[in-house]
C-alpha cells in the first residue's frame, strides 16, 4: 500500500518535471481556459510578451494583450471566438503581431489547439504556442525590396 507522503512525493516529483518541460520549450506557452483566463505561461512567452506569470496568470488574456494584423487592424473579440469554439488546431494568418506590456509589437508566428476532455469530449480551453518572428520578417521584407529594386 503507497503511503500518503510517497504519493505527494510522487506527485510533487511529475509536477517538477512537468515545468522543467514547459521552461524548457523555445516557443512561447499560453494555456488559456474556457474563460480566457491565463492558466499557465512559459519563461519564453513571458520574454516574448513582457508579462511574468504571476502579472498575467488568472487574468484573460485578451484584456492584457492585443493581437493585430500587418494593417494595425485590432483582431477583436470575435476573431478568437472562432478559436474558442473550433474543435481542431489552427494556424494563426500571417502577419499577425501581439502587442504585449508596456505596448511592445512584436510580431508572431503562432498556432492554437484546443483542449478537449477525453472522457467528457468538453472543451476545457486552448493552448496558444508562438514565436516571435521579427528577424524572419525583416529578411522577407528585404528580399522583397531587393526584387522590387532588381527588376
Amino acid at each position: 500500500m503507497i503511503e500518503v507522503g510517497q504519493f505527494a512525493n510522487k506527485a510533487d516529483q511529475e509536477r517538477s518535471m512537468y515545468f522543467l518541460l514547459l521552461s524548457s520549450i523555445g516557443e512561447g506557452v499560453l494555456v488559456l481556459d474556457i474563460e480566457r483566463k491565463v492558466t499557465i505561461i512559459n519563461k519564453a512567452a513571458e520574454e516574448i510578451l513582457g508579462y511574468k506569470a504571476e502579472e498575467i496568470t488568472g487574468k484573460r488574456f485578451d484584456e492584457l494583450l492585443q493581437f493585430i494584423h500587418a494593417d494595425k487592424t485590432l483582431l477583436g473579440g470575435t476573431f478568437w471566438d472562432d478559436y474558442f469554439s473550433a474543435r481542431v488546431p489552427s494556424v494563426l494568418p500571417n502577419y499577425i503581431s501581439v502587442i504585449g506590456k508596456d505596448k511592445k509589437t512584436v510580431p508572431i508566428a503562432d498556432v492554437i489547439a484546443p483542449i478537449i476532455d477525453q472522457r467528457t469530449k468538453e472543451q476545457k480551453g486552448l493552448i496558444v504556442t508562438f514565436r516571435d518572428v521579427r528577424e524572419e520578417r525583416a529578411l522577407e521584407e528585404a528580399r522583397i525590396g531587393f526584387i522590387s529594386t532588381a527588376s
